[in-house]
């Protein structure tokens, strides 16, 4: 709740091209040095970030989902509502529904999206792409915010905007699924260039649309193959970049370490597909490589080396990485609510449950998840790998419904 009280007070109210700030846009982060308040580096409140707007409004949704609170939803709504017009305006440079980034700051970051280091985004070759650019898992995050958006909107009253936001989303999908497939690799596409051109690298960021459920079924198959395969899965999770690109780097930034987060976004679409069994072998990767970082606590980043399971062998670390880091602390919890399969419908005292633990947790409890303003206990078991897991409420103040989806 704070963060999104914090991101709507801070969210852009002008066009300022020294920080890329523009009406509507949400903030991607503020610093507070002396070069910052001098104003020396536009990064006292710095805008350069294509995807933070959508998933503010995911955010947004989400939270609603679990909550389902009047008073801040009356309180986030008009921040929200700009940052709609936002995407269906700035974010959309030409207006082919697609949202793009184009740093018009000397001082700012020319990447713009997760992986905004320099390099990140290239062709196949290496040479660098033309902005501006289209990401991936940036047509994703829109689709989603627009659709859930849409969603919550109707629910509430909002009938016109929901059903604009549905028609808009829904030719998203469709452009999205004909413009980025690549269908001889049978995967997606990096990004569209300048010029509308596919990006060919073989990178996790597609993954991020299986979160977002933007990609045609018979299409998620073939990518959730490849983001499984030895090419992208090193052993201990999926890395950002195919092994067989020509940037490929274990030791790279972006291009071919092991980001938790990435995976963790990665993990939480292939579940909201179907696909159980690779939900659970990422997650027991990445399981396995915490054992060997400080608390078993997964850092921001590690080396995509591959393991070899015939020798000792442990995950690198990164010298980059944080640890603690926001982003990688928050993947274990959406890795745990993966293997729960756990979605909640506050507005309709609902909670939905498709569990299934790893061999390697018999037992989990989750205590006082707080649905609307009361809570529910629940206790899960897995004895035996050929068991399916079991679940129990112990404690149910909160009066849900549980919904068990048919596989």
């Amino acid at each position: 709740i704070h963060t999104l009280r914090h991101l709507a007070k801070h969210q852009g109210a002008k066009v300022d091209p020294w920080c890329d700030e523009e009406p509507g846009k949400i903030v991607h982060e503020m610093r507070k040095g002396e070069l910052a308040k001098t104003r020396e580096i536009p990064h006292s409140a710095y805008y350069g970030s294509v995807d933070a707007t959508p998933l503010f409004l995911i955010l947004f949704a989400e939270t609603m989902k679990w909550l389902d609170d009047d008073d801040l939803f009356r309180e986030i709504l008009p921040a929200a509502k700009l940052a709609l017009e936002w995407m269906n305006s700035y974010g959309d440079l030409d207006g082919d529904g697609y949202l793009e980034y184009l740093s018009r700051s000397t001082g700012g970051i020319k990447g713009q999206g997760w992986q905004d280091s320099r390099g990140a985004i290239s062709h196949h070759d290496g040479t660098p792409v033309a902005p501006p650019i289209a990401l991936v898992e940036v047509q994703g995050y829109a689709y989603r915010a627009m659709k859930e958006m849409a969603e919550l909107l109707e629910r509430k009253g909002e009938t016109e905007l929901a059903r604009s936001l549905t028609q808009r989303a829904r030719a998203l999908k469709e452009s999205f699924n004909r413009d980025f497939w690549l269908e001889e690799q049978r995967y997606f596409a990096h990004a569209l260039d300048s010029q509308k051109k596919a990006v060919e690298g073989m990178s996790s960021n597609v993954g991020h649309c299986l979160f977002c459920d933007i990609i045609d079924e018979e299409k998620a198959k073939y990518v959730v193959t490849r983001l499984t395969s030895a090419e992208m899965a090193c052993g201990w999770g999926i890395c950002t970049l195919s092994s067989r690109a020509l940037r490929f780097n274990p030791m790279s930034y972006r291009n071919g370490s092991v980001w938790p987060h990435d995976n963790s976004l990665i993990v939480a679409g292939m579940k909201r597909y179907g696909y159980h069994w690779e939900v659970e072998e990422i997650t027991s990767q990445l399981f396995d490589a915490s054992a060997f970082f400080n608390y078993n606590r997964l850092p921001a980043l590690f080396g995509g080396f591959h393991r070899n399971r015939e020798a000792y062998s442990i995950p690198a670390v990164h010298p980059a990485s944080c640890s603690p880091q926001a982003c990688a602390a928050g993947s274990a919890l959406l890795l745990f609510q993966s293997m729960l399969g756990l979605q909640v419908d506050a507005a309709a005292k609902r909670i939905y449950l498709s569990p299934r633990l790893p061999d390697w947790l018999q037992h989990a409890s989750v205590q006082n998840l707080r649905i609307g303003k009361k809570t529910l206990n629940l206790h899960f078991d897995r004895r035996t790998p050929e068991e399916d897991t079991r679940f129990e409420i112990s404690q149910n103040v909160a009066g849900v419904e549980v919904v068990i989806p048919p596989c």
